[in-house]
């Protein structure tokens, strides 16, 4: 699934484990993902959350995509 994953690997996401209902992703933070604030946008974020939850939500053999999703900062 991540060889087909443009955004997550545009981003530099990594998966470093999954096993059934889980997974592990990280992400560096660089200069282009920071905002006014100088932290990171929460979009950046959302996609390294995003990124996660679909590769665990895909370990059970049945093509999976989220219909909702809500995060809190």
């Amino acid at each position: 699934m991540y060889a087909g994953d443009r955004a997550s690997q545009l981003a530099g996401v990594t998966v470093d484990e999954v096993t059934p209902g889980r997974a592990t992703a990280r992400m560096a933070v660089t200069r282009d993902m920071i905002n006014g604030h100088d932290i990171c946008h929460g979009g950046f974020v959302f996609l390294l959350a995003d990124t996660a939850f679909a590769f665990a939500c895909n370990t059970y053999g049945t093509p999976t995509v989220a219909e909702a999703c809500d995060i809190v900062f």
